[in-house]
């Protein structure tokens, strides 16, 4: 059994899993997607202005002695956000709540390199957005939300 310790993306293929479910036709509850969106970005705020661990460890008199296989932050937002987009394409609310978990995301960081990556996941949500679609009363709520 994995666990969140050892392989740090097993909890975000769950939340995938849970919305790609909760998204599927024969389901199609967008509140329990929403509800994995905010519980991914209630977890990344607690590392949206924190350094990651390093991937060398070194021992006292610095020879490195093991090399470690983390994930990094556009790694953690990738496998969530390239998935759950894909999976909410064609429902405007599921897509709003993505964009705004973004925005949450953005407000608890002056990383200049984790500002980008999550302005890029907005940019791929406003992409799809404007492939689909939708009236313009529903793109209208999403560019506002964009905008920021």
């Amino acid at each position: 059994m994995r666990t969140p310790v050892q392989d740090p993306e097993y909890p975000i293929t769950q939340l995938n899993q849970l919305t790609a479910r909760a998204l599927s036709p024969g389901i199609n509850d967008p509140g329990t997607a929403i509800t994995a969106i905010d519980w991914f970005s209630l977890a990344v705020a607690h590392i949206a202005d924190r350094d990651m661990p390093g991937k060398v460890f070194m021992d006292q008199s610095g020879t490195p002695r093991l090399l470690a296989r983390f994930t990094d932050y556009a790694g953690i937002m990738k496998a969530f956000y390239a998935p759950a987009r894909q999976f909410a394409r064609g429902n405007v609310p599921v897509l709003i709540a993505l964009l705004e978990s973004l925005n949450r995301l953005a407000d608890l960081t002056t990383m200049r390199d984790r500002l980008a990556i999550i302005a890029r996941h907005g940019q791929e949500l406003s992409n799809v957005v404007e492939c689909d679609r939708h009236t313009g009363y529903d793109l209208t709520g999403f560019r506002q939300r964009h905008a920021r």
